[in-house]
């Protein structure tokens, strides 16, 4: 018997890549995310003992030519910083010192968003804005206080569904579900929740 779909139901498009996303994060991650990954990355072979399997998988090294082949790729059109047209808006400039709020710049984040949207086929960011109370407040305010729109990159292992439809000439996304992981410390732990 099927489930019922939730929030956190991924897309069939979601679903077809999944596979595809596992083994790609898991080389970028190395010899030691392969051998967790046991089977999954490296089959045991027909009729090899559960202990000589375990051998071999601890004995595997990964060079990790994909890695070096991304970062390769990546580095060329970010061999040097971002330029901006002399039109570019000069209030904006700022923003881009620390574009995420996280302290990476626009180069920073650009160059982590390429290397994903290579490796895992696409990548996405979202430009959110803090939530804060309106009333009374001016765009001076604002201005002091550097509350301002922010980048964040969404993952595509991340983003578990998406539609869009057509409003007039452009494609307009109508509905997003993404998920994250919240921190937060209770007594002496972290409690990571997903939501």
């Amino acid at each position: 018997m099927e489930s019922k779909p939730t929030v956190a139901t991924p897309s069939m498009a979601y679903e077809s890549m999944r596979d595809y996303w596992f083994k790609i994060s898991t080389v970028l991650a190395g010899t030691q995310a392969m051998r967790d990954a046991g089977q999954k990355m490296a089959p045991r072979h027909e009729r090899e003992s559960v202990a000589n399997y375990r051998s071999r998988l601890q004995g595997n090294v990964l060079f990790n030519v994909t890695d070096l082949t991304l970062r390769t790729w990546v580095g060329k059109p970010f061999s040097a910083d971002i330029q901006y047209d002399k039109d570019f808006p000069e209030f904006i400039k700022p923003w881009l010192d620390d574009i995420n709020l996280e302290g990476d710049n626009l180069s920073v984040f650009a160059r982590q968003w390429f290397s994903t949207g290579v490796a895992k086929a696409f990548c996405h960011v979202l430009v959110d804005f803090p939530r804060i109370e309106k009333e009374g407040r001016t765009a001076r305010d604002d201005m002091e206080e550097n509350i301002r729109p922010y980048c964040v990159m969404v993952d595509p292992e991340r983003l578990f569904f998406a539609t869009h439809m057509r409003i007039g000439s452009e494609e307009v996304l109508t509905h997003a579900r993404i998920m994250e992981e919240v921190v937060t410390v209770e007594g002496w732990a972290e409690v990571v929740t997903e939501q």
